[in-house]
Order: structure tokens, then sequence, then C-alpha cells
């Protein structure tokens, strides 16, 4: 998914198509809402980048490939970013093909890409509009580019073929490319007006991927965190925000009555929703869901109104849902023990907010 310079689309790819032979791209608000249809057909449509002028995006595809000779290109399309329509049909601008990434000048003149040749993988640039191309480096460890701030520059990250990465510069001007910095881990540069920074993923912290703000020579300035199973895919334009996705659904729980009549949700399901059990007048249901990465479990009235937190005093068992008594008074959840062989069940009272222990150790 890609961010519009103006922070109000996001642009993504798409398997849920109309046509389900193929991989299209689709436009949704950055408010939420229905996605918009971009691309459609039998072909593979990805990776899509801005323009700075918000109003056209560049993406690889293999719909302009001949029978029997598969390959990648990239096409821009514009749009109309008033509706969330295209605004044209899609125009092919790569004639070599593109082994990997691109992107696209801060003026939109110029599109850098990786494409494999008979002697290599080289980084080449070429007119954003199409023409002729030219070839900045040859290098097999080049792989995703991105612009300088100021367009005289390109930024490239190292092989993912290695456990240590590098990013390295090249020069339109002709000067020799040199490498700023090695990490064990996935590189990603990025520019913003007056300033230049890298982002650096790592490995595991207590858990949780880490990821570091740095400058070009790898001085790091600090450290985030991303939700519990969220990747980072990229940043908005000005540098100021992450986008990151996550690869579990977002589902709502829809009610359907049952001597017939139309179903209604019951969640927005802008998270992973899920029932657990009614009260016993059926007025209310217990649900789980994820609130910024974290499990949470909500008291919901069947006919609307405000939710009630069920404050679990504790963290439950991974794989063990809470469950309410028939009487709807009490939740039955488990905790671990530790070393990952038993549990102990405890009732948790709606009422009070207090838990007591109803057995322990118990083998998994």
């Amino acid at each position: 998914p890609a961010i519009s310079p103006d922070g109000r689309w996001i642009a993504f790819m798409d398997r849920k198509g109309a046509n389900p032979q193929g991989i299209n791209l689709s436009l949704v608000s950055a408010d939420g809402g229905q996605p918009l249809r971009l691309t459609d057909g039998p072909y593979y449509d990805d990776a899509p980048v801005w323009f700075s002028s918000g109003d056209r995006i560049a993406f690889r595809s293999d719909r302009a490939a001949r029978p029997g000779q598969p390959s990648v290109q990239v096409m821009t399309l514009d749009l109309d970013l008033d509706s969330g329509q295209p605004a044209g049909p899609p125009r092919q601008v790569t004639l070599d093909g593109t082994h990997g990434w691109f992107d696209v000048s801060p003026d939109g003149k110029w599109i850098a890409y990786t494409v494999a040749s008979d002697s290599g993988r080289v980084l080449a640039m070429v007119p954003a509009s199409g023409g002729e191309s030219r070839t900045l480096l040859q290098d097999d460890n080049v792989s995703v580019p991105w612009w300088s701030a100021d367009g005289e520059r390109i930024y490239y990250s190292g092989s993912s073929d290695s456990p240590v990465r590098g990013l390295g510069r090249a020069f339109l001007d002709g000067r020799s490319p040199d490498t700023l910095l090695t990490w064990r881990g996935t590189v990603r540069a990025f520019s913003s007006p007056g300033a230049e920074f890298t982002v650096l993923t790592g490995g595991l912290l207590e858990g949780r991927v880490e990821h570091w703000v740095s400058t070009l020579d790898g001085h790091r300035l600090g450290r985030f965190e991303l939700p519990h199973e969220m990747r980072l895919t990229g940043q908005s334009s000005l540098g100021h925000e992450v986008l990151a996705v996550a690869g579990r659904p977002a589902t709502a729980i829809r009610l359907v009555p049952l001597d017939g009549g139309a179903a209604r949700d019951l969640t927005e399901g802008n998270a992973l929703d899920w029932p657990l059990g009614w009260t016993e007048d059926g007025s209310s249901l217990l649900l789980g869901t994820e609130l910024d990465g974290a499990q949470v479990f909500l008291l919901a009235p069947v006919e609307g109104g405000e939710m009630r937190q069920v404050r679990i005093p504790e963290p439950v068992l991974d794989g063990f849902h809470p469950v309410p008594s028939t009487d709807g008074r009490y939740v039955l959840y488990a905790v671990d023990e530790g070393r990952g062989e038993t549990c102990t069940y405890r009732m948790f009272s709606l009422a009070d907010g207090t838990a007591r222990t109803i057995s322990q150790k118990i083998p998994f």
C-alpha cells in the first residue's frame, strides 16, 4: 500500500477483484470506507507509487506482456482524486521490464527502477512519460531504489539474499556510487523536505520487531514499535508517518434473526472481532477484539448502546478464549503457569471485577 502525498488516499494491491484470475489495484480513503477499483482484468498489478502531484500513480504490471513471453513493466495511471476514479487507461513506461522495485522522482519527471539484463542486475532511470532509459550502475546486489528529496541522488538497498544488507547511493552526475551503511536487517530510506533518514528494521525485541530511525550514515535517532502482528511497508511523503499492514483479517460480528429478516452488524469490523457467548437473558454478547494491538474483551448490548470493557486482570492463555457462565455473571479464563506445560483456570466476576482460582496446574 502507498499513501497519497496529501494523505487522503491509500492505493493498494487487491486480491479480491472482479476477475479471480487477476490481482489488481484499488483505492481507499485514509479515513476508511468502501475501496474503489483502479485496474481490472486477468493481470498482475502491484507496487503502487504516487507522483508528488497526487493525481497519478506508477505501478508494476504484466498487462503489456506478449503471449508466452512473461515480463513486468512499469506503467502509470492518471486519477481524478475528487471521485477516486481513473482519469484514463494505464500507460506503459518501461520497455525492458523491471526486476524488482522502482520509485518516482520528486519532480515527477523520472522513474528509477531495477532490471535484470544479460550481464546482471542494473539500476536504471527512464522518463515518466516513456522513452529511452539510462543505466546508472550495474550491481547484482541492487534492490529497492528511493529518490533523494532534491532529485539529484538515488538511494538503493542491498540484496535481500544476505543477512547483512547495505544502503547505497547513486549519483546522476556520473560520480561513482558509494555505500552509506550496512545493517543486519531491512534498510528503508525516505526523504522529506529538509531531511533524509533511514528506517532500520532488526530482530525481535521482547517479542516485537525492532525499528530504528537513523541518519544516512547509521546514527540512530530513536526507536519505535508497531502494534502486534503489523509490518512496516512505507512512509508518508513528508516522512512524519509510517504505513503498516496486518495480515490478520478485520471482521465484524453480525446478528441474524432466527425467524428471518435482515442481518445487521453489532461491531464495525475495524479489528478481528469474535463472539464468546451470551448473557442469560440474551441482551448482551461477550466478545473479544483488538485495541491498539492488545486483546480486550467487551460486553456489547444487542440492541445497541455503549459497550462495557471486561477488564480481566491478567493476560489470558493464548488460544483459550474466555467463556461466560450461563447466568452471565462470570467469565471463565485460563492463565499460563509457565514453561508451556500447565495452566490455571480462574473465574472473573462481572459484578465486582474480582477473580478467584477454580483449579491449578491443569496440563495443556
